[in-house]
């Protein structure tokens, strides 16, 4: 599922998203150069075995924890959580601030949650000026939210909603 969603996206990124996404300042490690395109990205994250999932749990059973970047967790840059949206219908949903009313109508356990989760990991992964922290941070985690759809509304909605 994880290879279907990375692929999906460097195959359908609009260039609105791909630009936004591109101005991360996390070049290839492999070759100390930026990233030029998202395929790119997606060839490292898959060629090196970078990208993972498990059960990730939380203190607060009602709050989103969709994925986790940086966190080392299996040797994984990206880890998604068998528990959160990319898989589970019955997961909460994801929210924002200024775009809430769209990024909660965003079906969990849809192709689109998926996709949205994988972006908004890329950001971090990337390091997209501007992305936060949003590890312990419910607030943060909505900005970024907001950022991921004001940005890749586009690339998102190509996905099913289903």
């Amino acid at each position: 599922m994880l290879t279907g969603l990375l692929d999906f996206v460097a195959k359908n990124v609009d260039s609105d998203c791909s630009k936004w996404l591109l101005t991360g300042t996390s070049g290839n490690p492999l070759t100390n150069q930026p990233f030029e395109s998202i395929a790119e990205v997606a060839d490292l994250l898959y060629g090196q075995n970078m990208i993972g999932y498990a059960v990730v749990f939380g203190s607060d059973p009602k709050a989103v924890n969709n994925a986790s970047t940086g966190s080392g967790v299996g040797g994984f840059a990206i880890v998604f959580n068998l528990r959160g949206s990319t898989f589970e219908r019955g997961a909460p949903r994801s929210s924002g601030d200024t775009f809430n009313r769209q990024i909660t109508n965003i079906n969990p356990g849809s192709q689109r949650a998926g996709l949205f989760t994988m972006i908004h990991e890329l950001a971090h992964f990337l390091n997209v000026p501007g992305f936060r922290s949003d590890a312990n941070s419910r607030s943060a985690g909505n900005l970024n939210n907001d950022d991921v759809w004001k940005n890749c509304q586009k690339t998102i909605g190509a996905g099913k909603n289903r």
